[in-house]
């Protein structure tokens, strides 16, 4: 989930728009483990796990297998419906899962656990109804907070205290038909709720007013049916409709058009990704994906996956993701998932070569890092070189004697990790085969040496290399070093020592090569003999 907003949108457009062929594209069905082959939506969480809700189940895929989760009647702790329709993360990292039919779910990817939150009419601190249409969490720093749209109501859900207040949009104003029927919502970065109505128009909310007022197009024209609201870094507000694609106007507090030849649409759901696109997918003629720039007003078919497809109904899409990795993930309506890769990979070497403002200083590459300055840190066994992603020009790190302007180079520097100082945005640590740690920085070239030792103390860390380094959100560097696992606490400026030679807290007789944070779980250990083990900081055993 650091990355694009992302909502789903199907439009009609001419087959004359097809592009030549596919590439790239990975088919996953329930021959693959998958539960069912219809897709409601699509999640990337922190770890880069791809989440599915299905019809018949919420899907967890690691990148080879499929992990499955269903009700378990009986089973209190278990998912309380398989009609999965909408899936959002917190902070903690606990899943929030939004059932058509069975309420609402927090899975505990820890304890592998749910826990419920069902609507009980006559108390108005739970839900308004079990079947939820969408869920979107609340953007302007109160990470607390999800909202959550249903059949009958909305509702603002607190999701530390489980406490609920439910909303109706029949106190705000009269309409005709189900007016209580909330089908999509989502939340800008201005703490303003976005929703849709049944066979009605936009609608936005304040919470602190308590205002619900809805948004007309800015043109006299018939109500648009809005049927996905999608929400964009910037916060831009898009709405698709049965009859297009509108974006709302800020300053007149109206929808407008998007421009487009079409006469004929129909949006299910709509996508942004990334800043000035938005991506479409052909509801009527299978496998199409089209690209839209707002910028350019320009409109193009991106790919056609048709051909993956065995008739014409199994290959409809209904639900998009665009991850982190630049990779789409297509939902469709009973043929399963599709993957596609729609990149277009293109290399430049950088080799080693003497003399050469182009190539490496060295030749072997052990470790990467990239600035605030897009420029590219190489670290490896022969040096440290800086590549300018601008101008490709690739410099030696100069190394100064503080105090003074002389240059004082590093000898045979061979360099394991790179990381940055959180409280010192130009200052570079880099661990050092042959002298423990350098905090290196970037402007003026000085350093400073930070040597280990063989003995305990808090004055500094144990052991004599340093494999790898990583911060934790509060600051401290963590340290896996040749004699185990370190912990430099910013608070104190002390190290706190975990060896992995003693039993009774779990360690194992192996060196750890690698650090992974993961709070509030702990911190990932690779070792190079005894495997992966997760460590917890606040009892200090694995």
């Amino acid at each position: 989930m650091k990355q694009f907003v992302t909502v789903l949108l199907i439009i009609i457009f001419p087959v004359a728009l097809l592009p030549q062929g596919f590439k790239h594209n990975q088919i996953l069905t329930i021959e693959d483990g998958l539960s069912q082959n219809l897709i409601y939506c699509i999640y990337q969480d922190h770890m880069g796990f791809i989440w599915f809700g299905t019809k018949d189940g919420l899907n967890k895929y690691n990148g080879y297998e499929f992990e499955v989760y269903r009700q378990q009647p009986g089973n209190n702790r278990s998912l309380s419906n398989n009609n999965v329709r909408a899936i959002a993360e917190d902070k903690s990292g606990n899943l929030w899962i939004g059932t058509f039919g069975g309420g609402l779910n927090k899975f505990n990817p820890v304890t592998q656990r749910f826990t419920v939150y069902r609507s009980i009419p006559d108390d108005s601190a739970t839900l308004s109804s079990n079947t939820i249409t969408g869920m979107a969490l609340e953007q302007n720093g109160h990470d607390t907070v999800l909202w959550i749209s249903t059949t009958h109501g909305f509702n603002r859900f607190n999701i530390k205290t489980g406490v609920n207040e439910r909303f109706y949009p029949e106190q705000f104003y009269s309409g005709k038909g189900d007016v209580n029927n909330v089908r999509t919502i989502a939340c800008d970065n201005r703490g303003n709720i976005w929703m849709s109505i049944l066979n009605d128009g936009l609608y936005r909310f304040d919470y602190e007013k308590k205002q619900l007022s809805k948004v007309k197009p800015e043109k006299p024209a018939k109500e648009p049916v809005i049927t996905c609201i999608a929400v964009n870094k910037n916060g831009g507000v898009f709405a698709g409709t049965l009859d297009g694609i509108y974006y709302y106007n800020d300053a007149t507090h109206s929808l407008i058009k998007l421009p487009g030849k079409e006469k004929d649409f129909l949006v299910i759901k709509a996508m942004v990704a990334g800043k000035g696109k938005l991506y479409f997918s052909n509801y009527m003629t299978p496998g199409l994906l089209f690209e839209y720039d707002l910028k350019k007003d320009s409109l193009s078919v991106f790919d056609n996956i048709s051909p993956l497809f065995s008739g014409t109904r199994s290959g409809r899409i209904i639900s998009l993701l665009k991850d982190l990795s630049g990779n789409m993930w297509i939902g469709t309506n009973g043929f399963g998932i599709v993957k596609k890769n729609f990149r277009t990979f293109q290399f430049e070497n950088y080799l080693y070569a003497s003399g050469n403002n182009k190539k490496l200083s060295f030749a072997s590459v052990t470790t990467f890092y990239e600035d605030n300055n897009e420029n590219i840190w190489i670290g490896g066994y022969g040096g440290l070189d800086k590549l300018n992603t601008k101008t490709g020009i690739v410099t030696a790190a100069r190394f100064m004697n503080k105090g003074n302007e002389k240059e004082s180079p590093l000898p045979s520097l061979a360099v394991f990790t790179i990381v940055r100082a959180p409280q010192e945005k130009n200052v570079l640590w880099i661990s050092d085969r042959s002298s423990g740690i350098i905090a290196y920085n970037t402007l003026n070239y000085t350093y400073k040496r930070i040597y280990g030792s063989d003995t305990i103390s808090d004055s500094s860390f144990y052991g004599k290399l340093v494999y790898d380094m990583k911060y934790d959100k509060a600051g401290n560097l963590w340290l896996a070093t040749n004699k185990g696992l370190d912990e430099y606490v910013l608070s104190s400026g002390k190290y706190k020592h975990y060896c992995y030679f003693d039993k009774e807290k779990g360690f194992l007789p192996a060196a750890i090569t690698t650090l992974f944070v993961d709070f509030p779980k702990g911190i990932w250990i690779g070792t190079s003999a005894s495997g992966l083990s997760l460590f917890n900081p606040f009892s200090g055993k694995i």
